[in-house]
Order: structure tokens, then C-alpha cells, then sequence
């Protein structure tokens, strides 16, 4: 047996925690092992394994025959090869010292674990650059404190842009924030605040203008327009309803799932985009899938790809609203 340097191993037995035995005695019990297996029909096939013809192991085999693997445990190690700008070897660091070259950088991770790209399967990306634009009301505990966060953010918009937050959860407010408190910040500006679960906003009374909803508006199957105990409208909407905030021209999901489809510009949307793909990098997350794609997903993506800034790989999962719209593209 060897022992390599650096490894968990190593520090066990230079600490005297680990023993291996003599060379001769090793020798005697590694003749005895190869003896014994192949009496009961279990030939050698690589130094340490033994197996009945035909049942060896593949991974052992892909080893031995110099495959690509990768070896997880303490102080295994691996062999991959790869080309273009992904991984092109594991192995040890003498070996990748050599597989490298004299001329290649290296970086000390200081101890640190180098793991593969992660897979996030349920995914909003659009969704995520938009609302982090947005004014970050998670974890707001007053309506005094909501009042001031929508105030500050609203004297740093350009003018006519969208007065939007994300993140109000009724429960750590102490109450359910209504079209006349957002009033209190502009009455003239149109508020958009998404609830926390992305499943709706409350607006104030000039964004519920904008969006055609009045007291004679009835809530669509499978939505919500709220009210107050007097039957006037308090500024939620929910669900299915969520589309009449996306305009005329804009996404309707109808009762196919939440519409948190809000309108923006195609190169603001890009940029947008492009920050959530940031975002998910730096935690670590290569691939993820786009659980609700309408043509401005789609679009966004395609434009970042076709430009060159597409970093991630992308599952996108088509609204069901819109899979006539995808069976005419054939």
C-alpha cells in the first residue's frame, strides 16, 4: 500500500493513527487474497479486485483502462478530461501540475472544495432580475417602515419609470397593506408591490386605474380582486387576476399559474436578465430551469445567447397558456 501525501490519510498516520503492515507480511496476504478468491472462481482483473468472468466491475475497469472518472471520498481523486472552457482534469496535484504545463496559472483554493456546477430545477430567472430592480421590502415590519422604503426609492426613479417592490408578506406587517396606504407615497404614480410568494400584488387606486379595474370589475376564475368589508376595493389582486395588470398587450396566463409577468422595455428585460445570471453564478448554479416561459422569456433568452452572454444552461418549460402559440411554431 502507498499512502499519498496531503491527504486525510497521510495526516492519520503520520499522527500514528493508522498503521499499514510490513512489506513481507503484505506481500504474504496480498498472494494468500489472489489464492483464496481464485479457488472460489473470483480472478484478479486489476490489483485489488477480483470477480467471476464477465461480472467485473465497470467503474474499476473504466480505471484501470485509463477512463475518464471521478473519485469522491477522502483522498480519492479523479480523472476527468474535458475540452473548451469546462473542467479538463482531476487528478492529483502533481499530476495536474503535469497535465497542465510549466506555463498555467494556478490557484490556491486554500483548502477549499471545488464541486460541479449545481442544478436549480424550479426557477423564475426573469422574474428574479426584475423584482431585484425593484425596492426590497422582505422583512419589513411596520407600515411606517413600508411607507418610508416606497418613498426613498420612489425620489431615485428617472421620471415615468414604474413604481415597483417585491417581497411584502402581510403577517410581518401586522397587517395587509392597502391601496389607500400606498396612496400616502403618490396618489399620481402607479404602485406595484409583489407579495412575497409571487403570487400577487397590492397596487394603490392609480395603478388599479391604469390596469381598467373599477367597482364593477369582477374577479376572473381562479383570481382575486380585494375588497374591504364595505365592498370598495383595497388594492390586492391575486392569481389569475394579475393579468389585467400586464396591459393590454401583455403576458395573460390566466388560471394557468401566477402572472408576475410585468411589462419592461426588450433591452431593459435583457439587462435584467443578465443580472439574475450573475446572481445564480456567484451561488454556484450553472443550469436551471425556467418554470414559466411566454414568448418575453424566451425572446430575452435567445437574444442573450445569440449575443454571446448566455452563461447558463437552460431548461424552458412553456406556459400551458401558451402552448398554441408553441404548436404553430411546429
Amino acid at each position: 500500500l502507498t499512502i499519498e501525501a496531503g491527504t486525510p490519510f497521510a495526516d492519520l498516520y503520520n499522527k500514528g493513527r493508522l498503521s499499514i503492515p510490513p512489506p513481507q507480511l503484505a506481500d504474504d496476504l496480498f498472494v494468500l487474497t489472489r489464492t483464496i478468491t481464485a479457488t472460489h472462481g473470483l480472478d484478479a482483473y486489476e490489483t485489488s479486485n477480483h470477480a467471476r468472468a464477465g461480472e467485473e466491475s465497470r467503474h474499476n475497469l473504466l480505471y484501470w483502462r485509463y477512463g475518464e472518472y471521478a473519485g469522491i471520498g477522502p483522498g480519492a481523486h479523479g480523472r476527468i478530461i474535458v475540452d473548451g472552457d469546462r473542467i479538463v482534469f482531476v487528478g492529483t496535484e502533481a499530476e495536474a501540475r503535469n497535465a497542465a504545463g510549466a506555463d498555467a496559472n494556478v490557484h490556491d483554493l486554500a483548502g477549499a472544495c471545488l464541486l460541479p456546477g449545481f442544478v436549480d430545477a424550479h426557477t423564475h430567472p426573469l422574474m428574479l432580475g426584475q423584482s431585484a430592480s425593484w425596492v426590497d421590502i422582505t422583512g419589513t415590519t411596520s407600515m411606517v417602515e413600508l411607507v418610508e422604503k416606497l418613498r426613498r426609492h420612489t425620489d431615485g426613479l428617472p421620471p415615468g419609470a414604474p413604481v415597483r417592490g417585491f417581497g411584502y408578506e402581510q403577517d410581518g406587517l401586522g397587517r395587509q397593506p392597502t391601496a389607500d396606504a400606498l396612496d400616502q407615497v403618490s396618489s399620481d404614480l402607479p404602485f406595484t408591490l409583489m407579495h412575497r410568494s409571487g403570487h400577487g400584488f397590492v397596487v394603490n387606486h392609480a395603478a388599479l386605474a391604469e390596469a381598467g379595474i373599477d367597482d364593477a370589475t369582477a374577479a376572473p376564475d381562479g383570481g382575486l380582486i380585494g375588497r374591504d368589508p364595505a365592498g370598495r376595493l383595497d388594492g390586492r389582486v391575486f392569481d389569475s387576476a394579475c393579468d389585467l395588470l400586464t396591459g393590454p398587450d401583455g403576458v395573460k396566463i390566466t388560471n394557468h399559474g401566477p402572472n408576475f409577468h410585468l411589462g419592461d422595455d426588450p433591452e431593459t428585460l435583457l439587462a435584467q436578465l443578465e443580472a439574475a445570471q450573475e446572481m445564480f453564478l456567484s451561488a454556484g448554479i450553472t443550469s436551471v430551469a425556467d418554470m414559466q416561459v411566454t414568448a418575453r422569456e424566451m425572446s430575452s433568452f435567445l437574444a442573450l445567447h445569440e449575443q454571446g452572454r448566455l452563461k447558463m444552461r437552460v431548461t424552458m418549460m412553456v406556459l400551458s397558456s401558451y402552448l398554441d402559440q408553441i404548436e404553430r411554431l411546429g
